[in-house]
């Protein structure tokens, strides 16, 4: 009899907890792109003094020329995400839809690679990041019929609500920075809480609108008049002094800091010149590369240093509804 019982209680405990591990085994890992979005966060308080770390195209490494192997002193988009995550902070990253691959094979085009929607879910579930659309296909929105422009811009929303994105709506990063009036008023802003276009970085509570600013340091010449870097070029290497002032806003204010990819030591291949640099100097005067989107990752470093402790790191939805931005 007593076994008899013992027997019908474990047949109960198996109906019970069936379904519980059922559901257990349903769940999807981290590297499935249809992973749920975690839950929103709390409301921020409207008064704060908010930071965005963007990462522009949200490109995952930088590769040789036949886009097969990735480059030597250079960074991928892991190692950024594990710096940030060993700091307490999130990163934003743009995705253009059409170039991010379902599987483990990454897009690759002039040189890098961009992050696919498995590696997009592991940044959101690992790391916490979020992401914000760059285009259906990173089209010249100014080139658009409106029924295109809606398609490359709100349409994009659909890829990222399905993999699980459901921030994306917070900002729409326009391609090349090409946008007007109307294109922002009429198609950007009924689908997005604001529209990125390029500035000095700086939002303010008081003067909220649906057009953010977002400031892109970049690399170029150096800043060393006396060193074979430095040329006549306009475009200046950005010191880690003036990237960490941008990431010291004040109350009711938010600023947007974007980078694309780091680099570290030196690179000059004579075969290769036009993916150069050199951040090995004590002096970051003399710290170069040749490429805009390139940056040397120890100076982005020093750049996070100067983030004071009151700031709040976080995304563009939700500065929108701290601000009630509709």
């Amino acid at each position: 009899m007593r076994t008899r019982i013992h027997l019908l209680l474990a047949l109960v405990c198996a109906l019970v907890l069936l379904p519980m591990g059922l559901a257990a085994a349903g769940q999807a890992t981290a590297a499935d792109p249809g992973t749920d979005q975690p839950p929103a966060p709390a409301t921020l308080p409207a008064d704060g003094a908010f930071l965005t770390l963007h990462l522009g195209r949200t490109q995952w490494s930088h590769r040789d020329p036949t886009c097969t192997t990735i480059l030597p002193n250079t960074i991928t988009l892991a190692r950024v995400a594990e710096e940030l995550k060993s700091r307490g902070l999130t990163a934003v990253g743009h995705v253009v839809v059409d170039r991010t691959s379902d599987t483990w094979e990454r897009q690759c085009e002039n040189r890098f690679a961009y992050a696919s929607w498995i590696d997009l879910a592991r940044l959101r579930d690992d790391y916490g990041w979020t992401f914000v659309s760059g285009g259906q296909s990173y089209a010249n929105m100014m080139t658009l019929t409106p029924e295109e422009q809606r398609a490359e811009s709100c349409g994009s929303l659909e890829a990222l609500n399905a993999h699980g994105h459901t921030r994306a709506n917070g900002l729409f990063a326009y391609p090349n920075n090409k946008l007007t009036d109307e294109i922002q008023t009429n198609v950007v802003e009924p689908c997005f809480a604001f529209g990125r276009t390029y500035g000095n970085g700086v939002n303010k509570r008081s003067e909220a609108s649906h057009v953010q600013s977002t400031v892109s340091f970049n690399g170029g010449a150096c800043n060393d008049p006396t060193q074979p870097c430095y040329t006549a070029a306009n475009r200046r290497y950005a010191l880690p002094s003036e990237v960490g002032a941008k990431m010291q806003p004040q109350a009711n204010q938010w600023t947007a800091v974007q980078f694309y990819r780091f680099v570290l030591g030196r690179r000059n291949d004579p075969t290769d010149p036009g993916f150069a640099w050199d951040c090995t100097s004590p002096d970051v005067n003399r710290h170069w590369t040749s490429k805009a989107e390139i940056y040397c990752w120890d100076d982005y470093k020093l750049a996070l240093d100067q983030i004071p402790s009151n700031v709040i790191v976080t995304d563009p939805l939700s500065i929108a509804e701290a601000w009630g931005v509709q």
